[in-house]
């Protein structure tokens, strides 16, 4: 490959010149998060930027188009023609607009039909293809800034080749190994950010999920097949698992199975997964992003369902911690019996505060937004905050509000239907401020957050 001559003598020091600058010049000269990157210059138009950063790879147009990659070439988000776009790792793809709808101005979002979203994975693939011809001949290399790690010619090349290996048959594989290996997905909690998802158990007995989203046959993997799933996920994730902040042990049972079971599931996934907890304490500036290793700060496990056995016992919890469990997250649905019952829910407020007395540390807690409609609205919102208020959970621990139909996106409903008339979106707004407003007050004596969530939000 013949080397890409370097520009010498390209500053951008004064705040004047960085105000008329590119996103891509910019990101050149201080991204300090591409610790490896290299610009580009065409005889005409913006300057082009290419960069990796922990677990991931970018390429910059001037200020767009621009595109994100996982280590494996497999695109994630782009801004095209003013439309921000997101590929799941199920490789299904959605479009994000800001529409206004009235006086708001919202986030929509679509799923793209296959043929279009094909044919925006073939426009990004012929991205790559063209960027590194042009790199070998038509543009001009420019260096960052002293002492930043630079992109070797062959190291371009192998980043802009992994992206060009996903052509419409590499895409197709990996969606019937997706299938595959995983069931229908559950509602992933909010703190749980960037999660590798194991599924040890799949659907719900109950018939519904948590929040109400319609449950599928329940079925509890055996441990072998466990095993063999957690190196499968592996497998397919590859230099994907680099993104990762922790494990989500999924299942709406997972911590209701004897806590011997739970020990092997915990060692299965640390014999493939490395956990330490020192990713805390771990600057993305520290990391030498082109070997980086994989480091996971521990595993996550929701709970929604707390008369089904006993919490664990002090000596239980030291070893399932020991084990890696860093996170257990309480899914408190609504403090209204009446509700429970809808739900098929057979726990107690009693059962409830065993659970959180028996935590040795902070939790999270999930509460849905607008679930019971209209009918039950005041009930869920007056009995809910008067049970979290009686509730002694410890300082540092994170409330999450949830709209009920964020839950239903990530549980799609199979035909069951919504727990009374759904809110208007003002009264959705409405019931969520004033949640957020008193059960905020109600826990106000302790170090306890509680803040709101979108589904919207979920780039992943």
């Amino acid at each position: 490959m013949s080397p890409i001559a370097p520009v010498h003598g390209s500053t951008f020091g004064n705040d004047r010149q960085r105000k008329s600058m590119t996103e891509a010049a910019c990101l050149l000269q201080s991204g300090a998060l591409y610790r490896f990157r290299v610009g580009f210059r065409p005889n005409e138009g913006d300057d082009i930027f290419l960069g990796i950063k922990p677990g991931a790879f970018s390429v910059y147009f001037g200020d767009a188009p621009y595109f994100h990659f996982d280590l494996e070439g497999r695109w994630q988000r782009a801004l095209i023609e003013g439309t921000h776009f997101l590929k799941s790792f199920d490789g299904t793809v959605h479009s994000l607009d800001r529409v206004r709808r009235g006086e708001n101005l919202i986030l929509e979002r679509k799923q793209l039909s296959f043929a279009d979203a094909s044919n925006l994975d073939d426009r990004i693939r012929r991205m790559a293809i063209d960027l590194l011809d042009d790199s070998r001949s038509r543009l001009t290399s420019v260096p960052a800034p002293d002492g930043t790690p630079t992109l070797s010619d062959d190291q371009i090349a192998d980043l802009l080749g992994r992206i060009s290996h996903w052509d419409h048959a590499a895409w197709f594989s990996h969606r019937e190994k997706y299938l595959y290996h995983y069931g229908i997905l559950p509602f992933l909690p909010p703190e749980t950010a960037n999660p590798i998802i194991l599924q040890a158990s799949l659907g719900d007995a109950t018939g519904r999920q948590f929040g109400g989203a319609s449950g599928t046959s329940h079925y509890l993997r055996s441990f072998d097949e466990f095993k063999v799933h957690v190196q499968s996920v592996a497998k397919l994730l590859g230099r994907r698992v680099l993104q990762a902040r922790q494990v989500f042990l999924a299942g709406p049972d997972v911590l209701l199975q004897p806590t011997e079971l739970i020990i092997k599931w915990l060692d299965a996934i640390a014999a493939v997964f490395p956990i330490s907890a020192d990713r805390l304490r771990l600057r993305a500036r520290d990391v030498d992003v082109y070997s980086e290793t994989p480091s996971l700060e521990g595993v996550h496990a929701l709970i929604y369902e707390f008369d089904k056995r006993p919490p664990f016992t002090a000596d239980e919890w030291t070893t399932l911690r020991d084990k890696h469990l860093s996170r257990v997250i309480l899914g408190i649905e609504t403090g209204s019996a009446k509700l429970l019952k809808t739900l098929g829910r057979r726990w107690t407020n009693t059962d409830l505060a065993a659970w959180v007395d028996s935590l040795p540390e902070a939790t999270g807690v999930v509460i849905p937004v607008g679930i019971g409609g209209k009918e039950d609205a005041t009930s869920h919102v007056e009995e809910t905050v008067a049970l979290v208020r009686t509730l002694s959970l410890k300082p540092n621990s994170l409330i999450s509000l949830v709209d009920v139909e964020d839950l239903e996106t990530e549980c799609p409903r199979v035909g069951t239907k919504p727990l009374g008339t759904p809110l208007t979106a003002a009264e959705l707004s409405a019931q969520r401020a004033e949640l957020k407003s008193r059960l905020a007050e109600a826990v106000s004596d302790r170090k306890i957050k509680v803040t709101t969530y979108s589904a919207e939000k979920r780039w992943q």
